[in-house]
């Protein structure tokens, strides 16, 4: 919602219910499958599929003048945005979670690509000091990396908020603080 609608292009993985949901969003939505039996490039079959996603959005990104790539994970998007990169000269920008960096460089078959899409990335944004500190570990220059810790609208939680009130109500909560 924040991200200008005539300036955004959205690639996701097909769904059952995306007619219902692209249909309400501001910007234009194109889906592809994203699916694979398994991350691991080297592997024939999944090669194959980074290389149909990869060409989808090559010529997605031609077709819209796309400036800069949002990857939500690092597998399969960033992979696929480092490569656009390369051949396109597209930045893509990384969202990091401390978890798929552990498990990216404890695991033999990833440990040599994941620190290199995060280095290769113009910028990260990390969830938390501990993701900027996981980073670094792995090469990620400290100037690429931005904190923002994830967020919610706290008019949502607004006691004063009538379906709170009715939720109160409804399972006797009274004025008791509620997690």
């Amino acid at each position: 919602s924040r991200y200008r609608p005539s300036d955004t292009v959205v690639i996701a993985s097909r769904h059952s219910a995306s007619g219902c949901i692209d249909h309400k969003l501001p910007f234009r939505v194109e889906r592809i499958a994203m699916t694979m039996a398994d991350w691991d490039p080297t592997l024939p079959s999944s090669l194959i599929r980074y290389l149909q996603i990869i060409v989808y959005v090559f010529r997605c990104c031609l077709r819209n003048g796309i400036q800069q790539i949002h990857c939500a994970k690092v597998l399969p998007e960033g992979l696929i945005a480092l490569f656009i990169k390369i051949f396109r000269g597209i930045p893509y920008l990384l969202y990091a979670h401390g978890e798929e960096i552990q498990t990216g460089i404890t695991s033999r078959k990833f440990r040599w690509i994941i620190p290199r899409i995060y280095q290769n990335a113009s910028g990260i944004i990390a969830n938390s000091h501990n993701t900027k500190t996981l980073l670094q570990d792995i090469g990620v220059h400290p100037a690429k990396i931005h904190i923002i810790h994830p967020g919610i609208d706290p008019k949502i939680f607004d006691n004063s908020n009538q379906l709170a009130l009715m939720i109160r109500e409804k399972y006797y909560l009274g004025d008791a603080p509620i997690l």
